[in-house]
């Protein structure tokens, strides 16, 4: 017996079968009811459907669904039998529903990201460029309700900072071990790993300033055209140069070309690889160190938002399917509840 529930329309992805019909794969956001489920859903005979008069939903828009559940290669997905669009009404009622809430202690952030410029030598150029660019009108507004993603990681109000303090403490734990004096003073070979820890600082807190250009929320986290056609990280990269560019024409002191050479390398890097989307690899120690935090905390993120919800629609479950572990990852002996720091 199908059953019903209505859903947030993401992506709505049109293609042709084997058997020359085509179907339509939909990807849905169940709402806050849900803890912000997503689920992909399977139209089999979409032109069925259009012939009997059903308009093809399309991004943005409610639809109330009718569904049986099924598994596809360890992942649930739905078969939809039938589908109804909410009119405008019922779409202007349930649609704020849709965005979710932050699960971010905002305050708790902000004063990280406070003590993090407040280390920074603000004679130095690459702590100049962090500082402009956060001091511009209505910027620390839009980065604090920005998400890090749309989906797998920190899609949430306040993902974005999240994410920007979580990257830019771990990049510094990483230089402090290896460096010292504050770490275990780890060292390779009997030497320790010269680290410009102020440029790795403001590396951090810029890495993804172009994100506030290119996801919004609609009402769930969404890209924007400028996500499109650009994306955030020549976007970043374009706002970081641009403010550099006079500190580059008149360098300030010895090596302040250098320096913000770095940073924009740091900037374009900051994904690892290539083929993860940096258009450059990393150049310096400090891009390195960014982009080893940057995807742990993306992925760690993703394991833990993916796994509690995994576990909360089925509690005996044991492993999470996951995009970057093939294998799965073993969640069987997590506890029932999220642990959250007092």
């Amino acid at each position: 017996m199908p059953q019903k529930k209505v859903a947030l329309v993401r992506r709505v992805d049109v293609r042709e079968a084997r058997n020359g019909q085509r179907y339509a794969t939909l990807s849905l956001n169940l709402g806050p009811e849900d803890a912000g489920v997503q689920r992909e859903g399977k139209i089999w005979q979409v032109d069925r459907l259009l012939a009997a008069g059903r308009e093809l939903p399309q991004p943005g828009t409610l639809i109330e669904v009718a569904y049986t559940e099924e598994e596809y290669r360890g992942a649930l997905q739905w078969r939809i039998e039938d589908y109804r669009l909410l009119d405008k009404d019922e779409t202007a009622r349930l649609l704020p529903r849709f965005r979710p809430a932050s699960p971010v202690d905002g305050a708790d952030y902000q004063a990280r990201l406070k003590a993090f410029f407040d280390r920074l030598d603000p004679g130095r150029v690459s702590a100049r460029i962090a500082r402009d660019i956060f001091a511009r009108p209505g910027f620390c507004e839009a980065f604090a309700l920005a998400p890090a993603a749309t989906s797998h990681h920190q899609q949430y109000p306040g993902g974005l900072l999240e994410h920007t303090i979580n990257v830019t403490t771990l990049a510094l734990g990483l230089a402090e071990m290896y460096a010292g004096p504050n770490g275990p003073g780890l060292t390779i070979g009997g030497q320790t790993l010269p680290v410009d820890r102020g440029l790795l600082i403001a590396a951090g807190l810029l890495h993804d300033v172009g994100k506030i250009q290119t996801y919004t929320f609609a009402p769930a986290a969404d890209v924007t055209d400028a996500h499109r056609f650009e994306g955030h990280l020549a976007l970043g990269y374009a706002w970081v140069r641009a403010v550099a560019a006079p500190l580059r024409e008149k360098p300030p002191y010895p090596g302040a070309v250098d320096e913000i050479d770095k940073l924009l390398n740091c900037i374009l890097s900051h994904h690892g690889q290539l083929e993860f989307g940096s258009p450059v690899l990393p150049a310096c120690v400090e891009a390195f160190l960014l982009s080893v935090a940057d995807v742990a905390d993306a992925r760690v993120a993703s394991i833990v938002g993916e796994g509690r919800q995994l576990l909360r629609q089925n509690p005996s479950a044991r492993w999470l399917q996951h995009p970057h572990f093939p294998g799965g990852m073993f969640i069987g002996d997590w506890p029932p509840e999220a642990d959250r720091r007092p």
